[in-house]
């Protein structure tokens, strides 16, 4: 898609074209819709980050909280097709019983925890990768995981973005 395009959508088009960048995340492209016109691809996804880290701790702590577990996913927590998309390709959609109640171990343990949902940059990450991540990542106190979770959504956006522009 051209950034010619997005700049000429409908207001509901846009926010459309752009509510799967974050993770259930509409809100963030909502704001973002306010600066076009955009001069290309990298403005906008500097203003979408930008739209969420200026956003209240409310807003950002709610996007933590609704972000979907890597394994179970079910419709109660809402994954995004890009998110369904980006686990498949790491491997993380079909998983032999062991490396299965590993992640489910992973995943409370995690939630337990920090307080919210292992969140990761996927695309281009193999399934061992993800998992050893996992297991580094349980030891970090709840703030430098909040700094760990963000950056993961942020990398993921510019990620998304790409694959809209191409």
């Amino acid at each position: 898609m051209e950034i010619s395009k997005l700049n000429a959508m409908r207001e509901d088009d846009f926010i459309d074209a752009l509510d799967e960048v974050y993770e259930n995340g509409d809100w963030i492209a909502e704001i973002a819709l306010g600066s076009r016109p955009f001069a290309d691809f990298e403005q906008l996804t500097n203003c979408l980050r930008d739209a969420l880290e200026n956003s209240d701790q409310a807003a950002k702590t709610e996007l933590l909280l609704s972000h979907p577990e890597l394994h179970a996913v079910s419709d109660t927590n809402d994954p995004s097709l890009a998110f369904l998309a980006e686990r498949k390709t790491a491997g993380l959609h079909q998983l032999d019983k062991e490396e299965s109640e590993l992640l489910d171990g992973l995943t409370e343990a995690y939630r337990g925890i920090h307080g919210f949902p292992f969140i990761t940059h996927l695309p281009n990450q193999e399934k061992v990768a993800v998992f050893r991540s996992f297991g580094e990542r349980l030891l970090n106190d709840r703030s430098t995981e909040i700094l760990n979770a963000f950056t993961a959504l942020h990398e993921t956006a510019k990620h998304r973005v790409e694959v809209i522009s191409a």
